[in-house]
């Protein structure tokens, strides 16, 4: 049973986006837990691939969800949009 979920809103951060995910594949968790990524549509988007790439190493990760946004939003609206997830 999911029971925590972990939320990361990502904009233009495609030389950055390996530390959070690194630092995830890192943690000692005894719970299981989903990974909820929203990102807007622009020249340097990271896309689902790259975070599904890391499942099999994030401990007792049991979801990902990759919400993909065609234009920019506020990070107030993304949070909102994930919380919803």
């Amino acid at each position: 049973m999911i029971v925590q979920s972990v939320a990361m809103p990502v904009y233009n951060a495609k030389d950055i986006a390996w530390l959070p995910m690194e630092g995830l594949c890192n943690q000692i968790v005894h719970h299981e837990w989903e990974l909820i990524i929203c990102e807007e549509r622009h020249k340097n988007q990271l896309g689902p691939k790259f975070f599904y790439d890391y499942f099999d190493r994030l401990p007792r990760c049991r979801k990902i969800t990759y919400i993909g946004l065609e234009d920019w939003v506020p990070l107030s609206q993304k949070w909102h949009i994930m919380g919803r997830a």
